[in-house]
C-alpha cells in the first residue's frame, strides 16, 4: 500500500532493527524511527482509501487551517532551518537520464552488478513456545548470498529503459531453519525494477514499470507480521503500472496512475489471500504559491478473487487534499474523502454488502531545530481485508528525531486499530513503540541499541505483548568488508501460556561486498 500525495498510509509498523550497514557504517537515522516493534502490516492487504483532514478551498483558505492546527498544536517550540517548498508531482520526476554510479558503459547501456556474501557465527538459546521461522534453537553458522543487479539503456533523448533484478539465497548448514530463497525486483528507489522512462513532450512525462517479486512472510490471521507464531506465508507478487503527468499550465498538474496488481499464494491454507486488482487513479494539482498544492482526487479499483469462499469487491473514494509548507519548519500534508466499497456474494455464502466511510489522512512534520525533527500523523482508511470481507484501519503515529554528524536517537510510537466492516471478525489493536540510538565511536567501529515494545490485542485470538531489546556494533575492516556483532533479548508474554517464549541470541557476522 502506497502513500499518495505524500499522506503517510500510516497502516503499517515495521520492525527495523538500530544496526549497520554491510560496509561497517551507521545507519541513517530515518532507519531509527522504523515504526515500532515487532508486527508490521504486510503487502498482501488490498490498496485502500487515501484521506486526510484539510478542507478542499485552494490558497488562503486551506493554508489558514493548516495553519492552525499546526501552530496549536507546537506552539512555541524553536525553529532554525526551512522546510522544502511544496512541488507539483510533474516537477517531482526524474528526468530520462541513466544513474550516475553505474560501473559499465557499453554506448547506451549502465550497468551495475553487485555481489554480496555473508558468513557468520549464531547461537539460540530460548524457553517456551517454539519460533514460527526456527526449527529448533542452538548453533548456526548461517551463509548468505545476494546478487543485484542494475541496468538503464538510454533509447533517445526522450525514452529511457532500466532494468532491474536482486536474489539472496540463505543457507543453514546446522538446518536450524530452513533454506530461504528470495527474489525481489521492486520498485526504483530500493533495488531497481523493469521500467519505460518517456518524456515526449515539455508538459508530459510518463513511466511504465513492472515490479514482480517472491516473497517470504511469517503472518497471523490478519495479516500482520509474526515472526513467532505467524505462519509462513509464501507468494508471487507483481505490479505492473504506469505514471502519466501533463502538466497543463505552469502551476496545474493533471496526475493519473494506472496499476494491475496479481497476488498468488503458493499454500492452500492463504488461498482466500489470492487476488487481481486494478486500480486507477486521478488527480488535479493546483499550486496557488510555491509554498502549497490543492486539489481533488478520484480512484476506482475492482478486485477480483479466485477463491470461491470470497465474493469479488469494487470501491470508489473521492477526496480533496493540500500539501503546505506552512512556516518555514513546519510542513502540512492532508486529505479527506468519502470511500465506499461493495462486496458481491460468492459461492462461499458471503452476502452481498455496500460500507460507506469518511476516509482521511494528515501528517504534520515539524523542525524544532538544526539537529531535531518530529511528526504526527494519522490515516483512516477503508480496505479489503487480508483474507476476507473489508475492514476500517485507523492509525496514528509520532516520532522524534534528534541526530548529530557522529549519531542519532529517535524515539517513534504507534497505535493501529482495525475492525472489520463485514461479519468476518478479526479485529485487533496494536501498540507499538520504539526506542534507538546509533553512535559512530570512530570512523570504522559503530554501536547501535534498540528497545522495542508492542501490545497486542485481538477480539478472536489471545492477546500478547512483546518486548525485544537488542545491541549490535560494526567494524568497517575495509571499504568491501566489515564485521558485526549483535546481541538480543526477546520475550513474549500471552493470555495463553502456552505461546510465550524467551529467547537470547548472539550472531557474529562476516559480510564481504564487490561491485563489478
Amino acid at each position: 500500500m502506497q502513500s499518495r500525495n505524500g499522506c503517510p498510509r500510516g497502516e503499517s509498523v515495521e520492525n527495523v532493527e538500530a544496526g549497520f550497514s554491510r560496509a561497517g557504517a551507521p545507519e541513517s537515522p530515518a532507519v531509527l524511527l522504523g515504526a515500532g516493534a515487532t508486527g508490521r502490516a504486510t503487502a498482501c492487504g488490498a490498496g485502500g482509501a487515501g484521506g486526510g483532514a484539510c478542507s478542499s478551498r485552494a490558497g488562503a483558505g486551506v493554508t489558514r487551517w493548516c495553519r492552525i492546527f499546526a501552530l496549536s498544536a507546537f506552539f512555541g517550540l524553536a525553529v532554525t532551518r526551512p522546510a522544502v517548498a511544496q512541488d507539483l508531482r510533474f516537477s517531482t520526476r526524474s528526468p530520462v537520464m541513466p544513474p550516475g554510479d553505474s560501473t559499465v558503459r557499453i554506448g547506451p547501456l549502465h550497468s551495475q552488478l553487485t555481489f554480496r556474501q555473508s558468513a557468520g557465527f549464531r547461537y539460540i538459546a530460548a524457553s517456551g513456545a517454539g519460533r514460527a521461522d526456527l526449527n529448533e534453537d542452538g548453533v548456526e553458522f548461517p551463509l548468505s548470498s545476494s546478487l543485484n543487479l542494475e541496468n538503464y539503456v538510454v533509447l533517445t533523448r526522450y525514452a529511457g529503459l532500466g532494468a532491474g533484478f536482486s536474489a539472496e539465497y540463505s543457507y543453514y548448514p546446522m538446518e536450524t531453519q530452513e533454506n530461504v530463497l528470495s527474489i525481489n525486483a521492486p520498485q526504483e528507489g530500493v533495488y531497481g525494477d523493469f521500467s519505460l522512462d518517456l518524456a515526449p513532450g515539455a508538459n508530459l512525462r510518463a513511466r511504465i514499470y513492472d515490479t514482480p517479486s517472491y516473497l517470504t512472510d511469517y503472518v497471523d490471521f490478519s495479516g500482520l507480521s509474526d515472526e513467532i507464531a505467524g505462519l509462513e506465508y509464501n507468494r508471487f507478487d507483481n505490479t505492473l503500472g504506469a505514471d502519466i503527468d501533463w502538466l497543463m499550465a505552469p502551476d496545474k498538474n493533471l496526475a493519473v496512475t494506472l496499476t494491475r496488481q496479481d497476488v498468488v499464494p503458493e499454500d492452500e491454507a492463504f488461498e482466500d489471500t489470492g487476488r487481481t486488482s486494478y486500480r486507477a487513479d486521478v488527480s488535479l494539482e493546483y499550486q496557488p504559491n510555491a509554498n502549497l498544492v490543492v486539489g481533488p482526487r478520484a480512484n476506482y479499483s475492482v478486485q477480483t478473487f479466485p477463491s470461491e469462499e470470497r465474493g469479488d469487491q469494487t470501491s470508489t473514494e473521492a477526496n480533496v487534499f493540500c500539501r503546505s509548507r506552512i512556516t518555514r519548519v513546519i510542513s502540512c500534508s492532508a486529505s479527506i474523502g468519502l470511500t465506499s466499497t461493495r462486496v458481491a456474494s460468492s459461492d462461499g455464502g458471503t452476502d452481498d454488502g455496500e460500507t460507506r466511510s469518511v476516509t482521511a489522512d494528515l501528517s504534520l512534520e515539524h523542525i524544532l531545530n538544526r539537529d531535531t525533527t518530529h511528526n504526527f500523523a494519522f490515516s483512516r482508511q477503508l480496505t479489503s481485508g487480508f483474507a476476507a470481507g473489508t475492514d476500517l484501519i485507523d492509525s496514528y503515529s509520532y516520532d522524534i528525531t534528534w541526530r548529530r554528524s557522529l549519531g542519532a536517537v529517535a524515539f517513534s510510537t504507534s497505535l493501529q486499530s482495525s475492525q472489520p466492516e463485514t461479519d468476518t471478525g478479526g479485529g485487533y489493536a496494536l501498540l507499538s513503540s520504539r526506542l534507538g540510538l546509533t553512535r559512530s565511536l570512530t570512523r570504522q567501529l559503530n554501536v547501535s541499541l534498540a528497545t522495542d515494545y508492542t501490545v497486542r490485542q485481538n477480539e478472536d485470538a489471545s492477546d500478547y505483548n512483546d518486548w525485544t531489546t537488542s545491541f549490535s556494533t560494526g567494524l568497517s575492516l575495509r571499504p568491501e568488508l566489515s564485521v558485526r556483532l549483535t546481541a538480543q533479548h526477546q520475550t513474549r508474554d500471552s493470555e495463553d501460556d502456552e505461546a510465550d517464549r524467551s529467547e537470547d541470541r548472539v550472531e557474529l557476522t562476516f559480510d564481504y561486498s564487490h561491485v563489478f
